[in-house]
């Protein structure tokens, strides 16, 4: 469907948005990891932070918020039966290695944390 990428990006941002300018997380401190394990967590925040920029540099802003998808079914490069595109399946890059490696970075970059409190797992899951 070409709607849909778009609609969810229109959805999710709006409902995260509402949700981080209500909500108050808890500060209760779960753990703390004691050096030197929490340069071992650093490096891997680090790691997952090259990864993810890496990412983002071959990454289409437009494919990513739908409006490339738009532009497709405007020039009907869908099946219209199906409702979907005419294009194969990225096997480049990371994409290669992993199947979403957008989450892979950002969950690496998230539950490595040195310190991890309570608001900060909730927003993690």
């Amino acid at each position: 469907m070409a709607f849909y990428r778009f609609i969810y990006v229109i959805v999710s941002v709006s409902t995260f948005g509402g949700l981080s300018l209500w909500w108050t997380p808890p500060e209760a401190i779960l753990y703390r990891l004691p050096p030197p394990w929490d340069m071992v967590a650093g490096l891997f925040q680090w790691l997952g932070m090259a990864g993810f920029l890496l990412l983002m540099g071959g990454f289409s802003g437009r494919e990513f918020l739908g409006i490339s998808q738009l532009r497709r079914w405007k020039r009907r490069e869908y099946d219209i039966e199906s409702g979907d595109e005419l294009v194969d399946l990225n096997r480049a890059g990371f994409y290669g290695i992993v199947r979403h490696p957008m989450y892979f970075f950002v969950s690496l970059i998230l539950i490595s944390a040195p310190m991890m409190s309570l608001g900060r797992a909730c927003w993690a899951m």
